[in-house]
């Protein structure tokens, strides 16, 4: 019964689940800003959110975000000049596609700051990839009169006397957590170098070590000369008189009527019969 006596407005409410969630934020921002109080939210007869009030942000984080958002979380603690940034920052690896997981808190009341978001954003530079932005709860604490909380109706827009003293305070709260928390691997690149500077002569001289260097011509000298080959080494004369001159060698002996009688009879007995035929 909320709007029993303006019944003007409940014409512009929307949907139960619009509404819901609208409420469902407010909750959410208000256990932030108070992690020593114990909020619960029911929806619809269930239990939304319950936060334990123990005063330890990380915590209601935990409980209103869930277990696998809080491990993603880096505690920060800062001051500078008077003005104190303490909360958590997501890891670098965990950063989403929007800002939305952005909550900035100013003396336990939530805000919304350009100022402060570009610092924390300015901050994660070369360590997130492009697209992505980071994640944060961070908590702003600031003397009253420095700043001014009327700038708009909803008091969630607000005006900082020195601007530049409370974006320095954020940008280094959260590189100093980033710088402490690192895990990736560094690579020394000047040790690097100069390594290779020392190898590098080194190799040089062993290239150029006379000494080292296999004898050449000694070598050469040790090689056996080539064999020759049987045509050049062996003359037609000593070949015809060894080879053709050769019994052993019926390939290339003559036929005679000594060594073929019967060969040479048959010859010519078969030559005479066709001249008679003829």
């Amino acid at each position: 019964d909320l709007f029993y006596n303006t019944p003007a407005r409940m014409k512009f409410l929307k949907k139960d689940v619009s509404e819901a969630n609208a409420v469902a934020d407010v909750v959410d921002k208000l256990a932030l800003s108070h992690p020593e109080i114990s909020f619960l939210f029911v929806r619809d007869g269930k239990q939304a959110l319950i936060t334990p009030g123990d005063g330890k942000l990380l915590s209601v984080i935990y409980s209103t975000f869930g277990r696998v958002f809080a491990e993603s979380m880096l505690e920060t603690q800062y001051e500078l000049d008077g003005i104190g940034v303490s909360g958590f920052v997501c890891r670098p690896s965990s950063a989403r596609s929007t800002r939305a997981m952005q909550y900035f808190f100013l003396n336990g009341r939530f805000i919304r700051s350009r100022s402060c978001a570009a610092s924390m954003e300015n901050a994660y530079k070369n360590s997130i990839m492009v697209g992505k932005f980071p994640s944060c709860v961070l908590n702003i604490t600031v003397e009253p009169r420095t700043v001014d909380v009327n700038v708009h109706p909803a008091k969630t827009e607000v005006r900082f006397s020195d601007e530049r003293r409370v974006s320095s305070a954020v940008y280094y709260a959260v590189k100093n957590a980033l710088v402490e928390y690192d895990t990736r691997v560094q690579i020394d690149l000047a040790k690097i170098a100069q390594k290779t500077k020392s190898e590098t002569p080194q190799l040089y001289m062993v290239e150029e070590d006379n000494a080292a260097k296999p004898d050449v011509s000694k070598e050469t000298k040790a090689q056996p000369k080539p064999k020759k080959d049987f045509w050049q080494s062996m003359p037609s004369k000593s070949f015809r008189q060894t080879v053709l001159s050769s019994p052993k060698n019926e390939r290339v002996t003559p036929v005679t009527e000594q060594n073929e009688p019967d060969l040479i009879n048959a010859y010519k007995s078969k030559k005479a019969e066709s001249l008679r035929v003829v």
